[in-house]
């Protein structure tokens, strides 16, 4: 008979308690569907971080057009025939472009910009000359996303 006693006694000390097996279970259960999310989620992050790329890449081009369009204005209000300055000046400007052209990937926009250059979008007033570029059309693409940008600013500079 004690024999049989300490064999329940035994018995007992190896079972394990019921919280304790559904805690591990559950817990099975939470890092299955936590690793399924993960990966059914993935793809979705992917697409984002094309179309932040994507926006870089245009943000970039703008600065870009940004900078060589003040490199041209700084470097072409040196006019010599102050009677004839929007002309001079607008010559100048195409001169400068031509070297941005020459020397860097500038040259897809440099034609439209060109285009704009009329004396009537160049303005002089309080000697201070300012250009106004409308509608330059920036796109990228970046796997099948594809983006498209209507690049428009004034430029102003003191004389």
């Amino acid at each position: 008979m004690k024999s049989l006693f300490k064999m329940k006694k035994f018995r007992a000390r190896k079972r394990a308690d019921i919280s304790v097996s559904l805690l591990v279970i559950m817990t099975f259960v939470l890092v299955g569907i936590t690793f399924f999310v993960f990966v059914s989620d993935e793809k979705k992050i992917l697409i984002k971080m094309q179309n932040s790329k994507l926006f870089d890449v245009i943000s970039y081009e703008e600065n870009k057009i940004n900078f060589y369009i003040n490199e041209a204005i700084e470097n072409s209000i040196n006019v010599k025939d102050k009677n004839n300055f929007k002309l001079e000046f607008i010559e100048n400007f195409k001169n400068e472009l031509k070297k941005y052209e020459i020397y860097s990937d500038f040259s897809e926009y440099s034609g439209k910009i060109r285009e704009q250059l009329t004396e009537d979008n160049v303005q002089i007033l309080n000697n201070t000359i300012s250009i106004e570029f409308k509608g330059i059309k920036i796109s990228k693409k970046l796997g099948n996303n594809f983006v498209s940008y209507s690049y428009n600013k004034k430029f102003e500079k003191n004389l």
